[in-house]
């Protein structure tokens, strides 16, 4: 089984919350009124792809400045991040390019995955930011860029698991080079084998 962590962040009001649990069940009545979220919540969801057993940690964060320093360190660890904004909000796009972009510059890890997602397309006759202009913000950063509907359901599917697939591809590929690694140190010294076998074991959890 491979084990990925996904962050969730935004803006408070950007529907992180109602996107994740519309991913964790399709088919749930939409709520209106979530509370919002207080310093993080960690749902899970297990999948196949490819015949390789995947387990998504989902982390939804709060939206607020304050419990940032308690975000960070879930950065850090992260394997995939989702930046959500609202296509009603201009404010909470703005957001996105003022503060959050530059949050998963300096505080991801290198091999980690990013993908941007403009939430409550069902909110078509409000909305304050064009796909034009988000799509030209997402292909400067080089970020896949995703139009959804929590309250619908249209995208939100197709954005995580694009998501998931592509962070279980990245370690897929660190797993294929520690396993080169592990070969060529059949001769090394024990202390060289055990750091290899340590590397390995971070992956299989």
């Amino acid at each position: 089984m491979i084990k990925i962590d996904l962050i969730v962040i935004g803006n408070l009001g950007s529907g992180k919350t109602s996107l994740i649990q519309r991913f964790i069940d399709q088919d749930a009545p939409f709520q209106h009124n979530y509370l919002p979220t207080l310093g993080l919540n960690l749902v899970k969801k297990e999948f196949v792809h490819q015949g390789q057993q995947i387990k998504l940690c989902i982390w939804d964060t709060a939206g607020q400045d304050k419990y940032f320093s308690l975000t960070k360190s879930y950065f850090q660890r992260a394997d995939g991040v989702i930046m959500v904004f609202d296509i009603a909000d201009k404010d909470s796009f703005n957001r996105i390019s003022d503060y959050w972009i530059k949050q998963v510059q300096e505080c991801s890890k290198a091999n980690s995955q990013s993908i941007l997602v403009g939430n409550k397309i069902d909110l078509c006759e409000k909305r304050q930011v064009k796909f034009l202009e988000a799509q030209e913000f997402s292909q400067k950063y080089k970020l896949p860029y995703f139009e959804v509907s929590a309250k619908t359901g249209d995208g939100v599917q197709e954005a995580f698991y694009f998501l998931s697939r592509k962070c279980t591809e990245c370690i897929e590929t660190e797993v294929n080079e520690v396993q080169h690694l592990q070969i060529d140190s059949e001769n090394k010294p024990k202390g060289f084998q055990g750091c290899v076998n340590t590397i390995m074991s971070m992956w299989k959890k």
